[in-house]
C-alpha cells in the first residue's frame, strides 16, 4: 500500500516541471512502472528520482536490454540495480532540488545523462585496449570511490559532448605506447587522437579538479614533450567546479611554480621555444603572467 500511495503522489507532484512523471501520464505502461520500482528501491520512496520521467524512460530501456545492463557491472558493482543505488547517492536528477554548492551531487551530471554517457562511451570504445577494463570499470564504475566516479563521469561527458573523441586511438594508457621518446613516458594520458594532422588536437586530459587539487606536473610535462604546438593539447576541467578563468589560473600556478622544471625538461629536446615562442625563463614568465596569452588556449571547461 505504501508503494501505491507513493506512486500516486508522484503522479500529482511537480506539475510545473516538464520532466515530471505527472506530465507524462499517457506514456505510463507496465515497464515504466517497473522502472519506477527500480529507482525507488535504489533511492528510497519519496525521493525526486521517482518523479523524473526522462530517467524512468532510460531505466526502462536498459532493463529491457541485458547487454546494456551488463555495461554497468564492474568489480565493485554487481549489477545494474546496485549501480542505481550507488549513483543515486551522489547524482542529481531533472526533478531533484538544486544540490548544495560544493557537494558531490552538485558536481555530477544528472543521472539520466550519466546512463546515456556510460552507454555511449562503451559502444564507441569497448574494443580499444584499456578503455573498458581500466577506465570504465576502474573509474567511472568504481563503486567504492566517489572521486574516481566523479573523474570518470566528467571524462565520459566530455566524450559525449565532443564527437572528435569518437575516433580516439587509445584511452587511459601510458605515453610510451605513443613514443618511447616522450619525457616521463610511464605517465598516463586520458585520450589520444593521433598525430598525423599537425594542427589538430592530439591529446585530451580531463580534470575534474577543484581549485586546491594539485596538478600532476610530471604528467603535464609528458604531454608537452609529446606535442608540437599547444593547439595539439586540451586540458578539460569540470565546469561545475571551475570557471574558465579559474581553470586558467590553476594552470598559471603550475607554470609559475615549475619554471625551472619545465625549462629543463623541454629545452634539451627543443620543445621549450617551439611551444612557447620564447628562449628564456624570464620571457616565459612574462607570458605566464598574462592570462589572456595564447599559451592558455589549451585550457577549457566542460
Amino acid at each position: 500500500m505504501a508503494e501505491i500511495n507513493a506512486f500516486l503522489e508522484d503522479l500529482l507532484s511537480n506539475l510545473s516541471n516538464a520532466d515530471a512523471l505527472s506530465n507524462h501520464i499517457s506514456s505510463i505502461d507496465l515497464e515504466l512502472l517497473r522502472a519506477w520500482k527500480a529507482i525507488t528501491d535504489a533511492a528510497n520512496i519519496g525521493t525526486a528520482f521517482s518523479e523524473d520521467y526522462p530517467l524512468l524512460v532510460k531505466i526502462k530501456e536498459i532493463r529491457a536490454d541485458i547487454s546494456k545492463q551488463s555495461i554497468f557491472k564492474s568489480n565493485t558493482i554487481a549489477d545494474f540495480q546496485q549501480f542505481l543505488r550507488i549513483y543515486a547517492t551522489n547524482s542529481p536528477c531533472n526533478t531533484c532540488p538544486i544540490p548544495a554548492d560544493g557537494s558531490w551531487t552538485s558536481r555530477f551530471p544528472n543521472l539520466d545523462e550519466i546512463l546515456n554517457n556510460t552507454i555511449e562511451g562503451y559502444q564507441h570504445h569497448d574494443g580499444k585496449l584499456d578503455f573498458t577494463s581500466s577506465f570504465l570499470k576502474g573509474e567511472a564504475l568504481a563503486g567504492n570511490a566517489v572521486d574516481k566516479r566523479d573523474g570518470g563521469q566528467h571524462m565520459l561527458k566530455y566524450m559525449a559532448d565532443n564527437s572528435i573523441t569518437d575516433n580516439a586511438i587509445w584511452i587511459d594508457r601510458r605515453f610510451s605506447y605513443v613514443s618511447p621518446q616522450i619525457v616521463n613516458k610511464d605517465k598516463e594520458f586520458d585520450i589520444y587522437l593521433g598525430n598525423t594532422n599537425p594542427n589538430a588536437i592530439w591529446f585530451v586530459e580531463c580534470k575534474s579538479y577543484a581549485e586546491t587539487t594539485p596538478i600532476d606536473v610530471d604528467q603535464f610535462i609528458a604531454y608537452l614533450s609529446a606535442i608540437n604546438n599547444l593547439s595539439n593539447l586540451r586540458y578539460v576541467f569540470n565546469a561545475k567546479k571551475l570557471t574558465p578563468e579559474q581553470a586558467k589560473e590553476k594552470m598559471q600556478t603550475v607554470f609559475r611554480n615549475n619554471v625551472p622544471t619545465i625549462f629543463n625538461a623541454l629545452n634539451p629536446i627543443g620543445k621549450f621555444q617551439q611551444l612557447f615562442g620564447v628562449q628564456t625563463t624570464q620571457q616565459f614568465l612574462a607570458k605566464v603572467n598574462n592570462l589572456s596569452d595564447a599559451i592558455y588556449d589549451f585550457v577549457i571547461t566542460n
